[in-house]
């Protein structure tokens, strides 16, 4: 993760009185990880929050570069994956989600 900059979207986020976003854009993915994983038509998205619990949600059938300094969550084409990011989620605060989703 680039740190500096993961910490300029928080800032960002609480500024706007938000304190986690999904991010699905990979090319955003990419400034925030360093790191380009081309999805195609399956669901990826990465998950800050002001606590530092992040992670990135990505099919199994990805190639995964080494470490990307969060936490992955690997899920198959028939695994209910928007249960997983249910899970991650605060759901007793707003969440901001990016223009793709």
């Amino acid at each position: 993760m680039k740190q500096n900059r993961v910490d300029a979207v928080l800032a960002n986020l609480e500024s706007m009185g938000l304190s986690q976003a999904l991010i699905t854009d990979p090319l955003s993915i990419l400034y925030l990880t360093g790191r380009l994983i081309k999805p195609l038509e399956r669901f990826y998205a990465l998950y800050l929050n002001r606590n530092g619990s992040h992670k990135i949600f990505i099919n199994q059938l990805e190639t995964v570069p080494e470490d990307l300094g969060v936490e992955k969550v690997r899920f198959t084409d028939t695994d209910p994956y928007l249960d997983l990011v249910v899970k991650a989620v605060d759901c007793r605060e707003p969440l901001g989600v990016d223009k793709n989703m």
